[in-house]
């Protein structure tokens, strides 16, 4: 695992295209282009061929040390210590919680930084993590040399778990470190001792994108409406292999042409409870007004005792 901090301060790290496609050449204004053919070969390579929003991850094609490769990167900030936690972000001590035990997270992250190096000894694939990148988020990406391109796909079904791993990753040490320090969630109650039901590991905006990409990749409904794979939104404090899971569904007009709008459906399979799957659904087919959707489930989780 490698220090991200200072491999961005020694320009060891270019980016040549964002997660949706955008082409950055060097010495020009970033450029929005379907058209690759001003990328060097190797990268023009990789982004013809593995620069996808289909992925469960988000991808770049990048240079690391001159050197063309694929990452997959990851951003972990204060808002996703709150869900860990089943914090109040309307509570004013909250940010100062989530602000004070960062470190604790950046902990959790080189351990799976290793761990993901560790189970790819092979492909000579490297972990960077950065602690505090352009504010107060850690970030961490996961670099695919050239040479193991063929290896890209398998590598982005290991990282699916990426952000579960880090929450317990931090779960874990968060209740070491809470009996040294001493913080407090509510009053005098202790972090190791609010206990929420459920473990938040995903969040909405990233969530979202995530489903819209994975259409198609879900079993169609009766009436031909495509659906997503299901993914992995939260699982039990207690047990944590019981988890919550949701799959998206777009809702078509009957007819083209017809006046009615469209609309999504996101279906939810609780095992953490006894409680039945639910759909709840959006009042359209925008990407807003799915992560407002996304947003209320995800905090209904989390403020469930």
């Amino acid at each position: 695992m490698r220090n991200l901090s200072n491999i961005l301060k020694e320009d060891r790290l270019y980016f040549w295209s964002n997660s949706i496609g955008d082409i950055f050449l060097p010495g020009s204004t970033p450029l929005h282009s379907g058209n690759p053919s001003g990328l060097p070969p190797a990268q023009r390579e990789l982004y013809e061929g593995w620069q996808s929003k289909e992925g469960s991850c988000n991808r770049y094609v990048v240079s690391f040390n001159g050197k063309p490769a694929m990452a997959f990167g990851f951003i972990f900030d204060e808002d996703f210590i709150a869900r860990i936690m089943g914090l109040d972000r309307d509570d004013p001590n909250t940010k100062d919680l989530a602000h004070s035990v960062r470190g604790v997270l950046f902990r959790a992250i080189k351990a799976y930084a290793r761990y993901v190096e560790n189970s790819f000894p092979w492909t000579g694939i490297e972990a960077l993590a950065g602690e505090d990148i352009e504010g107060s988020a850690h970030e961490l990406y996961v670099i695919v040399p050239y040479e193991k391109r063929k290896q890209i796909d398998r590598v982005d079904q290991f990282l699916v778990d990426a952000f579960f791993e880090v929450a317990r990753n931090f779960s874990s040490l968060l209740v070491q470190a809470t009996e040294k320090m001493g913080y407090c969630v509510e009053g005098e109650e202790r972090a190791t001792n609010r206990k929420p039901k459920y473990i938040i590991t995903n969040t909405p905006g990233l969530l979202a994108v995530e489903l819209l990409s994975d259409l198609e990749n879900g079993s169609a409904t009766a009436n031909g409406d495509r659906s997503s794979q299901y993914f992995r939104v939260a699982h039990g404090s207690a047990d944590i292999s019981k988890e919550v899971s949701v799959a998206l569904i777009e809702y078509l007009p009957p007819l083209k042409g017809m006046k009615e709008e469209g609309y999504y459906g996101i279906h939810i399979v609780n095992n953490v409870s006894d409680e039945s799957c639910d759909l709840e659904f959006t009042d359209d087919l925008s990407e807003e007004g799915l992560v407002k959707l996304l947003t209320e489930i995800l905090y209904g989780l989390e403020n469930k005792k």
